[in-house]
């Protein structure tokens, strides 16, 4: 009983989608289970990225939170603008410890491990899915948003989406995507 308890929180509080984590060796492991990161700010939107390893037994090792972004408003492009803050390390680093994988194999199938991966939690003020999980509703775009007509939009997401880490991939410095006047991180 208490297994099929078990089963039944990982599968209303993880998500399970087939992506591919691999690395410069060819060594690749996919995705089974992550956790829907929970930030105790809610007044504040943004994301944390975590570096990490994983083992040949598809265990996370090694895990950093490396990063933390604040969503502040929004570029004349309507681009977000991110300021680097502290409030996403730590819950990324918790979620972090839940990532699983499968266990990691070359492409003779020979077991190995994946060096040096990045995972971006995300951290959303309002209940909206957006098709990027990079984009955020601001308080400012809110009377805009409620006059569109695709309202169902406006929705409580079962599952955290896992960002494709070939699609969005912090740039080094991280700075907003579209911008170039962005004040240096110190």
């Amino acid at each position: 009983m208490k297994q099929l308890l078990f089963l039944l929180y990982l599968t209303l509080f993880f998500q399970v989608e087939a992506q591919v984590y691999k690395d410069d060796s060819n060594c690749s492991a996919t995705i089974k289970q992550t956790m829907k990161a929970s930030s105790s700010y809610p007044g504040r939107q943004g994301y944390g990225v975590v570096n990490f390893d994983i083992n040949t037994d598809g265990s996370v090792l090694n895990l950093k939170a490396v990063d933390s972004q604040c969503a502040i408003s929004r570029n004349g492009d309507g681009s977000i603008l991110f300021k680097r803050c502290p409030f996403f390390k730590l819950s990324s680093f918790a979620a972090g410890r839940y990532l699983k994988f499968s266990p990691p194999k070359n492409k003779d199938g020979i077991s190995c491990m994946v060096k040096n991966q990045q995972h971006v939690f995300t951290y959303h003020k309002y209940r909206v899915r957006f098709d990027n999980p990079m984009e955020f509703l601001l308080t400012e775009d809110f009377p805009n948003f409620l006059d569109r007509d695709d309202t169902n939009k406006l929705q409580e997401p079962l599952f955290q989406n896992i960002p494709n880490p070939d699609a969005v991939q912090p740039p080094e410095p991280i700075s907003p995507p579209g911008s170039s006047n962005m004040p240096p991180n110190g």
